[in-house]
C-alpha cells in the first residue's frame, strides 16, 4: 500500500488529503477534509515535508493572543504563552498549519514570516 498526504490553504482553510494505492489489487481511495488534519494524516505530513515555523518581529499581544486562542483554541494564559514563542522561537506545525496561522495574523495586520524548520527539506 502506497499512502501520500497533502494538504494546502484554499480560501483561508486548510484543506488536506490522503490517498491510499494499492498497487497488487488496484484499489484506490482519497480522503478529504477542511481545517487541521487528523491523526495520523498530521503525522504523514510533518514525515513528508517536516515541521515549518511561523515567527514574527514584533505584534501587538493582545492582537495575537486573539489570533491564538481562535487557531490553537487556547485559554488566556496558554495564548500568552503562545505569543511569547512566536515572537523568539516561533511555533511549528505542519505547512498547512503555520500558513493558517500566518493567513490568520496577516487579517489583523500582523506580518508573520514562514520557514522550513529543522526537519523540512531545504
Amino acid at each position: 500500500m502506497r499512502r501520500t498526504a497533502g494538504e494546502s490553504l484554499i480560501r483561508g482553510r486548510i484543506e488536506w488529503y490522503l490517498e491510499v494505492h494499492c498497487a497488487h489489487c488496484g484499489f484506490n481511495t482519497i480522503e478529504c477534509g477542511s481545517d487541521n488534519p487528523p491523526e495520523p494524516i498530521r503525522s504523514m505530513l510533518l514525515e513528508q515535508t517536516g515541521t515549518w515555523l511561523a515567527t514574527v518581529d514584533s505584534a501587538p499581544a493582545i492582537a495575537a493572543m486573539r489570533v491564538l486562542r481562535k487557531v490553537y483554541g487556547a485559554t488566556l494564559a496558554e495564548a500568552r504563552e503562545l505569543s511569547d514563542r512566536l515572537g523568539t522561537s516561533g511555533l511549528a506545525g505542519t505547512h498547512g498549519e503555520v500558513l493558517y496561522l500566518q493567513h490568520q495574523l496577516a487579517a489583523l495586520g500582523i506580518d508573520a514570516t514562514v520557514e522550513p524548520g529543522p526537519t523540512a527539506p531545504r
